[in-house]
């Protein structure tokens, strides 16, 4: 520990230093308070004005800091995504309730004081805010009397709109959701019932996307909960105006599977031309493109064939003959002059076959009469022959593929010789170009009736420029606004140092004192200040004093007790150097009782005193 400065009651101006402050004077309040009127009173003019200006500035950087940290640590959020008409709604509501609100960057939430935030959130709650952006079932809890069947109906319908948007709002992809239902009236006097439809829009955080599963669920879970819906019925899109379910309207343009389809077939071929060229170029030396056209049409036709059945194979699908015969019979009927007439000659039975599914030909059957005066007869006969007909039914398949097109562009080939980090500087032949031309046209199924193409051309690659990398450390608004209020509370404390704790600690010259004015404010502070720096003095010596003493005795002590320590092992020493004389003697005077002794100790049943030994 140093010694502080003494200064000389002698001198003319007394310096003090901050290492003076511990007098016993200034242990006491009034005593501290002195101390610094008294510092302050002894500065410049330049040194208070700085003081004031440092203490200002400290005021100034500790309000900002405060008020940064207040706008940005205070507040926390109240609602986040909420939609435009229940954001009016809250900010109307804490307006009426006069509670402090701010806004996001971009609007998407809103936050109150930090104390405020449950207690806001249990009031809004208790004025129905927000309303989550859609009306369920609880539009029908304040159903007013004498309501008629048509709102009734309305009501229903939009809150069950609400219930599924709701419900499909709950996907994690799903930032909201609308519903459309559209259900016809049921009536009694219409024969065919129109069947019920729904639209779906889904609006989906960013970045995020709905699956064919995810897609087909929310179809079913809405086509579940209107009666006599289909799954085919329910049509969802997304805000982009893309078509995400309803078969019926994919029929119209490719959906995401036939999509998928194309590009899975489109990459396996250019995985088939890429391993055919890499050995011959290089992984670098070409690019390749394959690009496929399909047909999604789905065709069916049906052609059905008429064969002869002629013979000797003719198939007689049925047979049917009549005879028949009658008595003679005389004239009858009204009299005139037809009944007086003679009859016609007799005709021979004609018998036809017709052919055709069960039809006859006109005269297959007689009705005239055969034979003479004495009887009449009738034959008639019928054949039905199976028809040879073939049905054919040809049903194309989707996805047939309609046309190739094939793209390769190969680099200039390396020198023979070549170093690692050579350029490519040879153009290919036409002869090599021609086989090129030839593997990729056998690698993706060329098929010239198709009308499939594959174009090979031989072109220098440019050379790609060197990425810069960009500055990983790039500046958000969060931490920018952080080195702000960090920097501005560093900039603060050095200023108050500099202008007004540097200058408190420089010493402070005090005015001589003046012989012929001894009662003078400064001759009495000199005088004060001298004594209280003797009193300083003296009792910093004594405090030295005592511990030297301190020290001495403790080093006496140890010393005390290291000869202690010395004299027993000296003492113990010589008491073992003369119990060996002893023994040495003592076996060489008597080696006979010394070998008695031995031999005792060795069986274990020595006498009590050796012959001779003296028991002292």
């Amino acid at each position: 520990m140093d010694a502080p400065k003494t200064l000389s009651p002698d001198r003319d101006a007394v310096v003090l230093s901050m290492g003076g402050s511990g007098a016993a004077n200034l242990n006491t309040p009034a005593g501290v308070v002195d101390s610094l009127r008294e510092r302050f009173q002894a500065l410049t003019t330049n040194q208070r004005l700085f003081m004031g200006l440092g203490f200002a500035g400290l005021v100034l950087a500790l309000g900002v800091v405060l008020s940064a940290g207040k706008s940005s640590q205070d507040y926390r959020v109240l609602f986040a995504n909420v939609n435009e008409g229940d954001g009016a709604a809250i900010v109307t509501a804490l307006q009426q309730m006069n509670v402090p609100y701010q806004f996001t960057e971009g609007g998407g939430a809103i936050t109150v004081p930090q104390a405020l935030v449950y207690e806001t959130r249990l009031k809004l709650a208790g004025q129905g805010l927000p309303k989550a952006g859609n009306v369920g079932f609880e539009l029908l809890e304040n159903q007013k009397f004498g309501t008629s069947q048509f709102v009734e109906r309305v009501n229903y319908l939009r809150g069950l709109e609400g219930e599924l948007a709701r419900s499909v709002s709950s996907l994690g992809q799903v930032k909201s959701a609308r519903v459309h239902l559209a259900v016809p009236k049921p009536s009694a006097f219409v024969r065919e019932q129109e069947r019920p439809t729904a639209s779906v829009i889904l609006t989906l955080h960013p970045g995020r996307m709905l699956d064919s599963p995810q897609i087909a669920a929310i179809a079913r879970l809405v086509s579940s909960a209107v009666p006599g819906m289909r799954v085919q019925e329910v049509s969802i899109m997304d805000t982009e105006g893309g078509i995400l379910g309803n078969s019926a309207a994919r029929q119209e343009g490719l959906d995401p599977s036939q999509l998928k389809y194309t590009s899975e077939l489109e990459a396996a071929l250019n995985r088939r031309v890429a391993a055919i060229l890499e050995p011959l170029a290089g992984k670098d030396g070409f690019r390749a493109q394959v690009t496929v056209d399909l047909d999604f049409d789905e065709r069916e036709r049906t052609s059905e064939t008429f064969g002869k059945n002629s013979p000797p194979d003719k198939a007689i699908r049925s047979q049917m003959s009549i005879e028949a015969s009658g008595g003679k019979s005389g004239s009858g009927g009204v009299p005139g002059s037809l009944t007086n007439q003679p009859q016609d000659p007799a005709k021979a039975p004609i018998t036809t076959e017709a052919r055709g599914d069960n039809l006859r030909a006109p005269g297959s059957i007689d009705t005239g009469a055969s034979g003479s005066e004495e009887g009449s007869s009738r034959n008639e006969k019928t054949v039905n022959f199976e028809v040879d007909r073939a049905i054919e039914r040809i049903k194309s398949s989707k996805g047939q593929l309609r046309r190739v097109s094939a793209a390769v562009v190969l680099d200039y080939k390396y020198e023979k010789g070549a170093k690692a980090n050579a350029t490519r500087t040879v153009a290919y032949t036409p002869q090599e170009i021609q086989q090129i031309n030839a593997l990729v046209r056998d690698a993706i199924g060329f098929v010239q009736l198709r009308g499939d193409t594959v174009s090979v051309a031989n072109l220098p690659f440019s050379e790609e420029p060197v990425p810069v990398a960009e500055d990983p450390g790039r500046l958000t608004p969060e931490l920018t606004s952080q080195l702000i209020r960090y920097g501005a509370i560093a900039l603060g404390l050095l200023f108050a140092y500099f202008a007004i704790a540097r200058p408190l600690m420089r010493p402070v010259p005090l005015p001589p004192i003046d012989p012929d004015l001894p009662n003078s404010p400064q001759g009495r502070a000199a005088q004060r200040m001298r004594e209280e720096i003797k009193e300083l003095d003296l009792s910093w010596a004594m405090e030295q004093e005592v511990k030297r003493a301190q020290e001495l005795r403790v080093e006496r002590e140890i010393e005390a007790q290291m000869e202690r320590m010395r004299e027993r092992e000296m003492a113990s020493k010589a008491k073992f150097e003369d119990v060996v004389a002893y023994a040495t003697q003592y076996a060489t005077d008597q080696p006979d009782d010394t070998a008695l002794l031995l031999r005792a100790w060795v069986s274990e049943k020595g006498p009590a005193n050796a012959p001779g030994q003296d028991k002292s």
